[in-house]
């Protein structure tokens, strides 16, 4: 998602909203837009594996992309989330549902999830069932509303160690953060005080069978 979309599509009314949504629209990319082309020249460049999560322009649409792009820049993967969450609705479109397909690469068999397609055991399942050896799973910031379990990072911790426990399978789980600078742009509306917090990261990686995270990057405003 933009993160310029992240927070205020939660709060306010309609009239609040407008101006972050429109900026979102505005800044969507399209699959093979210059934007596009020029993730996968730097993957290429630097020779990386690349999993990314955009706001997806289709035509009148808006979805919630995340794609895969290898070490010779070329694009692997691309899938959509297939149902949005809470407020998202107002704003992206559902995916397919049918395009959860892992990718068969030297480092192992990639597939993605998307947040709450992380909880979802029919989206697992169909991962289980390709043999997904590393997987790609993007979350977002887990300041909103902080000490909600529904929203918080222990939940999302909880599905990734559920899903490495089956499948035997690394997860790469990337999250979002914010600094109080950017919270603070945000100016959001009387009655959300205090329902942004900064930081709230950080990414981590799951080893397969232990669940024991890779690095243990505690700090939740490290950008890793």
């Amino acid at each position: 998602m933009d993160a310029r979309l992240s927070f205020p599509l939660w709060f306010g009314d309609a009239a609040y909203r407008k101006a972050f949504i429109v900026c979102c629209r505005a800044t969507s990319s399209t699959l093979g837009s210059p934007q596009h082309r020029r993730v996968e020249e730097a993957a290429r460049k630097v020779g990386i594996r690349v999993s990314l999560g955009v706001s997806e322009r289709d035509g009148d649409d808006l979805f919630m992309g995340i794609g895969v792009i290898n070490p010779n820049g070329e694009t692997l993967v691309v899938r959509r989330k297939s149902k949005p969450s809470g407020r998202e609705w107002d704003v992206f479109a559902s995916g397919p549902g049918y395009d959860v397909t892992v990718a068969q690469t030297p480092a192992g068999n990639v597939g993605t999830l998307r947040s709450n397609e992380n909880l979802r055991p029919l989206m697992r399942a169909e991962l289980y069932q390709q043999d997904i050896q590393i997987q790609f799973s993007s979350w977002p910031h887990f300041g909103l509303f902080p000490g909600r379990r529904a929203v918080s990072y222990v939940l999302a911790a909880g599905a990734s160690v559920a899903i490495e426990r089956v499948a035997k399978c690394v997860i790469i789980a990337a999250t979002q953060i914010a600094s109080q600078a950017y919270i603070d742009e945000l100016q959001l509306p009387p009655g959300a005080d205090g329902a942004v917090a900064a930081g709230s990261g950080p990414s981590r990686i799951f080893e397969p069978v232990t669940g024991e995270v890779i690095g243990g990057l505690a700090d939740p405003t490290f950008a890793g």
